[in-house]
């Protein structure tokens, strides 16, 4: 029977705290999901276009590092292109919407760490190949671009002017 007591006890101090009373309290509201970062798109002549402004690999590290010196902040975006036409296409123009309504182009980091004089950025830009203007049929290309005096977190989309087409890319969730 003194086995029983602590099991008693501790029931009592449960139902006390008001747990497992069946009552449940409002908490407050989840919050709002974060924008995902992640922005894809195909034109009509098959140009596809992702823009990852969360994403990570050791080349967007360093960018990342060298643009710490920059003297506005920068919103790095890594993008790839595929076109999957059948004729050559020049490189899309990518323009980062803000939550405020604000257009911002995503230009070459290799144009912004230019302006940096030191010896970590010109390192980075050197590593950085050229962008090409045109994207032959049946190629790829990788490309960090950035957006000047943005946040990551206030983006809300991004937009695509191609040859053949303008349109805002869609969102979706890593």
């Amino acid at each position: 029977m003194t086995a029983r007591v602590p099991v008693v006890v501790l029931a009592c101090l449960l139902l006390l705290a008001g747990c497992d009373t069946g009552e449940r309290k409002p908490g407050p509201p989840a919050p709002a999901p974060q924008a995902s970062g992640y922005f894809v798109g195909r034109t009509p002549g098959g140009l596809g276009v992702a823009v990852d402004l969360g994403g990570f690999d050791p080349t967007a590290q360093s960018v990342s590092r060298a643009l710490q010196h920059y003297p506005r902040p920068v919103a790095l975006a890594i993008v790839s292109m595929v076109n999957g036409g059948t004729g050559d296409v020049p490189a899309p123009e990518l323009v980062a919407r803000t939550r405020s309504g604000r257009m911002v182009p995503l230009v070459d980091v290799r144009v912004l760490l230019a302006r940096l004089p030191d010896t970590p950025a010109r390192v980075v830009r050197m590593r950085l190949r050229p962008v090409p203007a045109v994207l032959a049929a049946g190629t790829s290309s990788l490309r960090y671009l950035g957006a000047v005096d943005v946040a990551v977190a206030d983006v809300d989309g991004v937009r695509m002017v191609a040859a053949d087409a303008v349109m805002d890319l869609s969102e979706r969730r890593r």
